[in-house]
């Protein structure tokens, strides 16, 4: 499971080391090449639980995939979140947007365990219709009062999820946003920042037939961040 994340309109993101807390250790920043304006993008992943340590350098300029996990099984589960916030505290109000894109769905060809559950195509992988995903505000409850909650890659009540109301298989989730088209969070500026986590488990058991029907796929997706100022100018 391959995902890129691309910071569209800057110049690029330095990489992120994720430690063993919650804290992110190192922040991104990068420059418009337009209106001179930056954004910091913070990310960290989980995977089973566990905060993963990146070991990319802090040259990593997010041409390479965010996300990359070779063999995994079903039970397993993990999240990918990220911060956004606008880099000059003194700067112009932004509204950060993000989309997500499914890419590719690699069948690998076919083994003998998927052959057993009844996998017939040659080309498209059933990853896709497998493992389940969601995306949400990471904001906590009361975002703006008290984010009890916020920025800790867990679902709590009263976090919306992204697109409104979507959850299902990665397929599903990605349709919605092609319908929606980039998601928009509205405006922040200062010291002011925006959390969305996305959540993906392999479940053991398959509701629609055999879990091995996707044993071998692969599955590729893009998220992108972009920004628009709030008076109309866009980056």
């Amino acid at each position: 499971m391959l995902a890129g994340i691309g910071v569209t309109g800057l110049a690029g993101a330095a990489g992120l080391g994720l430690g063993t807390t919650d804290a992110v250790v190192y922040t991104a920043s990068a420059q418009t090449e337009s209106n001179g304006f930056a954004l910091n993008v913070d990310w960290r992943e989980t995977y089973n639980g566990q905060v993963l340590e990146d070991t990319r350098s802090a040259e990593w300029t997010a041409d390479g995939p965010v996300i990359s996990l070779k063999n995994v099984q079903p039970g397993d589960s993990g999240t990918f979140s990220f911060r956004i916030g606008v880099a000059d505290a003194e700067g112009v109000p932004v509204a950060p947007r993000f989309s997500f894109d499914l890419t590719a769905t690699p069948e690998k060809g076919i083994n003998e365990p998927e052959e057993k559950a009844g996998d017939t195509s040659a080309d498209d992988g059933e990853l896709e219709d497998v493992v389940q995903a969601k995306f949400w505000r990471d904001d906590g409850l009361f975002a703006e009062l008290d984010p009890l909650g916020g920025d800790n890659a867990v679902r709590d009540p009263g976090e919306p999820l992204i697109p409104e109301g979507t959850q299902g298989t990665l397929g599903e989730v990605a349709s919605a946003f092609e319908d929606e088209g980039p998601v928009s969070f509205g405006c922040i500026d200062g010291d002011e920042t925006i959390t969305v986590s996305f959540g993906w488990a392999f479940p053991a058991e398959f509701s629609d037939g055999d879990v091995n029907v996707a044993q071998g796929d692969g599955v590729s997706f893009d998220l992108a961040v972009s920004a628009e100022q709030c008076d109309g100018g866009s980056t």
